[in-house]
C-alpha cells in the first residue's frame, strides 16, 4: 500500500485534540469518529496508523486481531507534534503538496521541510 500524507495528516489532526495518556491508553476503532475519514478505506487508515506508530508520529501499542481496534492509543509524539505544527496551516499544505505534486512525489521529510519554507516565507511562525 502506497503512503498517503495527506491521509497522514488528517490523522494527526484527527487524534491531536484526545487526551494524552501515559499509562493505559484511549480505546480507538477504525471507522469510528475520530477515525472516520471520508474517501479512505478502513484498511488504508490502520495501515497508516501502522506506519504512523513506526516512524514515532503517534503511539500506541498496535491493533487488536480485528485490525481496526486500537485498545492502548496514548496520542501524538514529539515528532507528530512537531510535523503536525508545520503542516496545520491549510495555505502551507496546499502548497507543499502541490510542489509535492509537480515533481511525482517525495518523502515526509522533504515535505517538512517545504512545509517550513512556506511558513517562513510568509513569515509565519514555526
Amino acid at each position: 500500500m502506497k503512503r498517503d500524507l495527506n491521509l497522514v495528516r488528517e490523522i494527526l489532526l484527527r487524534v491531536e485534540p484526545l487526551p494524552a495518556h501515559f499509562g493505559e491508553g484511549v480505546s480507538l476503532k477504525v471507522g469510528e469518529p475520530p477515525l472516520d475519514i471520508p474517501g479512505y478505506s478502513n484498511e488504508e487508515i490502520a495501515y497508516h496508523i501502522r506506519i504512523m506508530t513506526q516512524g514515532d508520529l503517534i503511539s500506541s501499542a498496535g491493533f487488536q486481531r480485528d485490525g481496526v481496534t486500537i485498545p492502548d492509543f496514548r496520542g501524538l509524539r514529539w515528532q507528530g507534534h512537531e510535523f503536525l505544527d508545520d503542516i496545520r496551516n491549510p495555505e502551507a499544505w496546499k502548497d507543499t503538496m502541490g510542489k509535492i505534486d509537480k515533481y511525482g512525489g517525495a518523502g515526509m521529510s522533504v515535505a517538512w521541510e517545504l512545509a517550513k519554507a512556506y511558513m517562513r516565507s510568509k513569515g509565519l511562525p514555526l
